[in-house]
């Protein structure tokens, strides 16, 4: 039986490598800013002066992440992934984290990049239903 694994894009962005569901991806624009892919909407998280977009769907439309550099894809154990808990994450795009070796890779929701610092889960206030 084989080992169920996860197909992960590995990117750069200001220095720090990173990983998102590769299947997440609709495509790589190059060279050129994210604001170059019309009609998409752009995420403030994205590097200072990109040289790839990361081009992925975005409710009706698309949305863009600004690289520095993608580094590949890589089939990677679900074994070897680890969940970032709900009530732990400091963002919603922060999902999980991979180990390569001992350094830990952040792993990224492309789509909730492009509301960064809105709450994992939100909660209805108390006593109304969602």
């Amino acid at each position: 039986m084989s080992e169920a694994s996860v197909e992960v894009l590995f990117f750069q962005i200001d220095g720090t490598r990173m990983g998102a569901d590769a299947s997440q991806v609709l495509r790589i624009e190059a060279p050129g800013a994210p604001g170059d892919v019309p009609g998409a909407i752009t995420s403030s998280l994205g590097s200072a002066r990109p040289r790839r977009a990361l081009v992925f769907r975005a409710g009706d439309g698309e949305g863009t992440l600004g690289v520095d550099s993608v580094l590949g894809v890589q089939a990677v154990p679900q074994r070897d992934l680890r969940r970032v808990p709900r009530a732990a994450r400091v963002a919603a795009h922060a999902i999980g984290f991979f180990l390569d070796g001992d350094r830990p890779i952040l792993l990224i929701d492309l789509p909730r990049t492009l509301h960064p610092f809105a709450p994992p889960h939100a909660r209805a206030p108390a006593g109304k239903a969602t």
